[in-house]
């Protein structure tokens, strides 16, 4: 906590990232739907995919994120 009062770098207790947002698998883990290169119907829709510490509790950050990559889901029998 000391580098948040003294240098302004904001910390958490949250543990955050390790599924990166990528342009293509050698970028990486994840596209920008969350969609989990070389998975079929996998979806990483967590803290991990929070590519930055927001310095506050970051729940509404992930259900942001989450609701994006539900949204891009389609209903059963519906193409997109």
């Amino acid at each position: 906590m000391i580098f948040e009062a003294v240098a302004n770098i904001p910390s958490t207790a949250h543990i955050l990232g390790g599924a990166t947002i990528g342009r293509d698998s050698k970028s990486g883990v994840i596209d920008k739907n969350h969609r989990v290169y070389g998975y079929q119907n996998m979806l990483v829709c967590d803290g991990s995919a929070v590519p930055a510490n927001p310095g506050v509790n970051p729940s509404l950050t992930i259900t942001a994120m989450t609701e994006h990559a539900m949204s891009k889901i389609p209903v059963r029998g519906q193409v997109l």
